[in-house]
């Protein structure tokens, strides 16, 4: 088998029109998927992307191609693949593209370190914020709110229907409570006024008071927390070399393989088809009505129908017939022997 001639396709990626040159042609070819277009092009080998044009020569082949055949080709388009991408895809480009710094160095701490610090400053933050001491004035607060009522003070009752009496406690029995000349069944106060009427009451009250009061702290300091491991976690994470992606911390360098990688993917499926066809032209194959065959077989199906007028054809629209005896022929195929 003869290789091909040297060749190339400019490619403008982003606009997606590809235009074919010879690598001896000084081009200033763009080529780079992304934003930024490479500036030179000095490419001794082909680029394939969109199309294909090739000029070889192959050898003759019998019988059309097997799946042995065509597994034994794979390899080969595998490392042709390989080095486009590894001449295409340039990491340290891509880093520039994604605004990291050069060389982007592995993190310095290990994330679930950094998370466990991050967890264990947030919460000595929120207790800053909302220190225990606040707990004490809890039991302060509790003891003046159910204060129980004393004989001979100036006391303020509410009753259900919502008024409001005022003056000089009497006394208090288990049916009425008496202010000045006038007694209030104790069924019709309110249960805050209830409750400053018996001690055992009161005591229930003040107790319950502190633990929802402690909850509710603890609910602030939880809050607080949280916020506080946003703000440490934008620190502590950035300053290891990590970036938040989609609410996950990544490290930079895994960020950037993760970018190459899925640019090494995008290009590989615009080159692998193209590579596979290049591969099996070069190894004596050819594509005739859509079926990869030797190129005497195809040839022979081609003669055979033009001879009973078919409409047998090369390629996807490409690869035309052999050339005819009487001269030109819009249907030619190349000579690639």
């Amino acid at each position: 088998m003869i290789r091909t001639a040297y060749f190339g396709l400019w490619v403008a990626f982003e606009g997606g029109v590809g235009t074919f040159f010879f690598p001896d042609f000084h081009c200033p070819a763009i080529f780079r998927p992304g934003r930024i277009a490479k500036q030179y092009c000095h490419m001794q080998r082909y680029i394939v992307a969109a199309g294909l044009t090739v000029v070889l020569a192959c050898t003759c082949c019998r019988g059309a191609i097997s799946a042995e055949q065509a597994e034994s080709l794979q390899p080969l388009i595998d490392q042709e693949l390989e080095e486009i991408l590894n001449e295409l895809v340039d990491t340290t480009e891509i880093s520039v593209e994604l605004g990291l710094r050069w060389p982007v160095r592995p993190p310095s701490k290990p994330r679930d370190n950094i998370a466990i610090t991050v967890r264990r400053q947030a919460e000595i933050q929120a207790l800053d914020d909302f220190p225990p001491k606040l707990e004490v004035g809890f039991r302060a607060d509790a003891e003046k709110l159910f204060k129980v009522y004393e004989i001979a003070t100036k006391v303020t009752i509410s009753l259900r229907d919502g008024m409001t009496v005022k003056g000089n406690l009497r006394s208090i029995d288990e049916k009425y409570i008496h202010i000045d000349a006038q007694k209030f069944r104790i069924a019709d106060v309110d249960e805050y006024t209830r409750t400053l009427t018996d001690p055992s009451l009161a005591d229930r009250a003040k107790e319950k008071y502190i633990l929802e009061k402690k909850v509710e702290l603890g609910k602030q300091r939880a809050e607080r927390a949280v916020e506080a491991e946003e703000e440490i976690a934008d620190k502590l994470y950035s300053d290891a070399g990590y970036l938040l992606v989609r609410g996950e911390w990544i490290s930079r360098d895994q960020y950037l393989r993760n970018k190459v990688e899925e640019r090494r993917q995008d290009l590989a499926k615009i080159l692998v088809g193209p590579l596979q066809k290049k591969i099996y032209y070069e190894n004596g194959f050819v594509l005739y009505d859509g079926n990869w065959m030797p190129r005497p077989e195809a040839i022979q199906l081609y003669e055979q129908s033009n001879q009973g007028q078919g409409s047998g054809s090369f390629g996807g629209g490409g690869d035309a017939g052999p050339n005819s005896p009487g001269g030109n022929n819009d249907g030619a195929m190349w000579d690639i022997e």
